[in-house]
This record gives structure tokens, sequence and C-alpha cells, in this order.
């Protein structure tokens, strides 16, 4: 929508004003897809989900903090070149309806993600879990948990697994 539009102003500040009530608790997919202009998000506490896509390809977006336990769409950062990484995944950002199990390409393209501390209950590491989280730089795995293929591929700022005991790479 905005991607020939050379002369737009960078720097709009995404407020509540910017998520109707209509949308309820989720941003919609795509809703801001493709925004030269948006260089931060300041997501309402009752937004508890970002659709697919939401803010991708929003090159000039820096900042989104995104809160614990509010799911994230495929592909909502992607194209985010300029996204600092604030988010750190804790016990709230994998439902209990995974199981045991993060699911394949779960986090995929999450730019916004620095660290990912894995709950207890966590055994295995789907295929590609991780994949492409540019911004990642360690992940806490337990002792005992199954590590899929492809897990950290494309985390060009990944440094470090702290494995608490012995992991199953």
């Amino acid at each position: 929508a905005f991607s020939r539009c050379k002369k737009i102003r960078v720097g709009t500040a995404l407020g509540d004003d910017y998520f109707p009530a209509e949308w309820g608790d989720t941003v919609p997919d795509e809703a801001f897809y493709d925004r030269l202009d948006v260089v931060r998000v300041e997501l309402p506490p009752r937004i508890k989900k970002i659709g697919d896509g939401a803010f991708a390809n929003c090159s000039n977006l820096e900042e989104c903090v995104v809160p614990p336990g509010v799911e994230v769409g495929s592909d909502a950062f992607f194209g985010c070149s300029k996204l600092r990484a604030t988010t750190v995944l804790g016990g709230a950002d994998f439902p209990a309806e995974w199981g045991d199990t993060v699911p394949d390409e779960a986090f995929k393209y999450r730019l916004d993600v620095v660290k990912v501390e894995l709950p207890p209950r966590i055994k295995k590491i789907g295929e590609g879990a991780f994949y492409y989280c540019g911004n990642l730089e360690e992940c806490v795995i337990l002792r005992g948990v199954e590590v899929g293929k492809n897990v950290f591929f494309g985390c060009k700022k990944y440094r470090a697994s702290t494995v608490l005991g012995d992991a199953d790479f």
C-alpha cells in the first residue's frame, strides 16, 4: 500500500488511536503491512494476539515491545530490519496446548526476540522453531530437551545456548 511512497514522513508511533476497538484483542493480519512511516509500536494492554504479517515490511520500525503471553502470528515482523530486539520469550509465550513440544517454525521470523527461556515442561524443540530470529542471541535449554534440525538457522546474532544439564542435540 505504501511501498512506492517516497515522500512519506517517517516518525509515526502507533498507540491506542491506531488500534480500533472493533479489532478487539487482535491486531489483524497485515494490518500495518508496508507502513514506511512507522518507527515505534505501543501495543494497548487489551492486545493478546498480533496477526500474520501485521507489521511485515515496516522497514523503519525500530521498537515494538511485545508483552509476555501475546501470541505473535507468522511473519508478523518480517522485513523489519531496523527492529531492536527487546523480547525475552518465557513461560507465558509457550501455550499449554503445545504440551511439551515447541512446534516446528513456532517463532519463525520473530525479529523482536533477543532471548528464550524455555519453561521446564518443554522436552522438544521442533524443526526451525526459531528460524531467522535474526536478533536472537541466547536460548536457555534445560536438561534432556531434544532439539530439532535448523532450530537456530538464520539467527545471525546467536551466540550461545545455555544448557542446564545435558540437552540432546
